[in-house]
Parts: structure tokens; sequence; C-alpha cells
């Protein structure tokens, strides 16, 4: 099996902190859906986020 390392993640602002105050359940998804982008994959719940066409850039609604 292949293993790609993961994509480099960049936190803005206050972003980090600000999902740590979140609750349990919501870091978890979350998480998992930060981890998916990592790999090339993308979550269920994540969409474009408007203003970045092309630029790669996905919320998690």
């Amino acid at each position: 099996m292949d293993v790609k390392p993961l994509k480099f993640l960049v936190w803005i602002g206050s972003s980090k902190k600000d999902l740590k105050n979140f609750p349990d359940e919501v870091k978890d998804v979350m998480g998992y859906a930060l981890y998916l982008a990592q790999i090339g994959s993308k979550h269920q719940d994540a969409k474009p986020l408007k203003g970045f066409s092309g630029a790669g850039v996905l919320e998690v609604v």
C-alpha cells in the first residue's frame, strides 16, 4: 500500500483555539473532515467556500 504524506494544514487567526472550545462531538466531525481534506478527499458536509473559486478551499457546514 502506497502511503502519501498528509497535506499541510494552515490555521488562520484563532481558528484552532476556537475549535478546541467546541463540544467533543463537533470536534470529532471537524477533525475527521480536516483529515479527509489532508488526504485529498472531501467530507460529505464540505462545500467550496465562496470567494475562493478555483483555490480548492472548502468549508464544513
